[in-house]
């Protein structure tokens, strides 16, 4: 992991204040939040910019931390810096329900960029076999439509989360549960963030997907 200077480009370690980037999508911001826990700074705090990264924020950083003061470093994301980025440890998410009930297959297939590469034909297909042979789980969408709290909340109970690299996938990784996450066209190997708590598999077939769901139940 690179220092301040590499990702923020200002040297000055007092009273930082780190600008949350807003205009970034849901998975970058994830990588955003965990690449300022990397740094391991002794003290600073965070400018979330608006209400939805402000609720992102509380699931990472103490309520002190969390403030309305102008940031001070903002995340410059050159593709060196992100490649690093995305190679750094994620961090398990705060408030995550505890529960050993596992009622759930959970997915996320929505993709903003790259969804030609990204999405495979067989979803759809998938998710009906899914249904079909694991009857003893929910199959259950998570993503927007739904906030954030509430996807917390389904992957907290789920027994294994299904993605495709997208915002949710990061989520993921902040999270216990094994993930399995699909590769179309678009390589992961450009990098995908490590965690220390959730297990992860790469599929590319259908069938992959349903053995890898089975194994996991035993």
């Amino acid at each position: 992991m690179k220092d301040l200077t590499y990702h923020f480009g200002n040297g000055n370690d007092k009273d930082v204040v780190f600008g949350f980037p807003s205009h970034v999508h849901f998975g970058d911001q994830i990588t955003f939040i965990n690449v300022v826990k990397n740094l391991n700074l002794p003290s600073y705090q965070i400018n979330p910019t608006n209400d939805h990264g402000r609720e992102l924020c509380s699931y990472f950083f103490q309520a002190c931390q969390i403030t309305d003061l102008p940031a001070t470093h903002h995340f410059h994301s050159p593709p060196d810096t992100m490649t690093d980025s995305y190679n750094c440890i994620y961090h398990k998410i705060d408030g995550e329900w505890k529960t050993n009930t596992k009622r759930y297959i959970s997915y996320s297939f929505d993709a903003q960029f790259n969804t030609k590469e990204k999405i495979p034909p067989y979803l759809d297909e998938l998710l009906l076999e899914c249904s079909s042979l694991f009857p003893q789980y929910e199959v259950v969408k998570l993503g927007k439509h739904i906030g954030l709290k509430n996807t917390i909340k389904y992957l907290s109970e789920s027994a294994v989360a299904v993605t495709i690299d997208n915002g949710i996938a990061h989520l993921v990784r902040c999270t216990s549960i094994p993930h399995i996450i699909i590769e179309h066209e678009w390589s992961l190997e450009r990098g995908f963030p490590r965690s220390c708590y959730s297990s992860y598999h790469k599929c590319k077939s259908q069938e992959s997907v349903i053995e890898i769901i089975r194994s996991i139940q035993h």
